[in-house]
């Protein structure tokens, strides 16, 4: 059994996308999405493959797989954000929480709380 993510929140900050890169990841790594993934509710079209970019309400990515996909998100996803933002990552039962600034896909000011029950 794999270690989940709880959720994933923006704080504050704007994130967005471009819908070429939606596209690419979908095709690339769909299969390994975990259940809740931000990219499902993304709905485009090939015809749509563009450089525009997307506003993003959220980053989600949690549930069954998302800790065994983690890597996608920070080494796939991560890099094709454009913005900066605050984030809030909550582990499995809450036992370890992340929060970082999201600065055009890298991570920086890395906050971890580890909670001992």
């Amino acid at each position: 059994m794999s270690y989940n993510l709880d959720s994933i929140e923006i704080l504050k900050g704007k994130l967005k996308i471009s819908k070429k890169d939606v596209l690419d990841l979908k095709h690339d790594f769909r299969k390994h999405f975990p259940e809740g993934c931000f990219l499902h509710a993304i709905n485009l079209r090939p015809s749509e493959y563009n450089d525009e970019l997307i506003s993003l309400d959220n980053i989600c990515w949690y549930g069954v797989g998302s800790g065994r996909s983690y890597e996608i998100l920070e080494n796939e996803i991560f890099p094709k954000l454009k913005g900066k933002a605050t984030i809030i990552e909550t582990w499995e039962v809450g036992d370890t929480i992340e929060k970082y600034t999201l600065v055009n896909g890298v991570k920086t000011n890395i906050e971890k709380i580890v909670i001992n029950w």
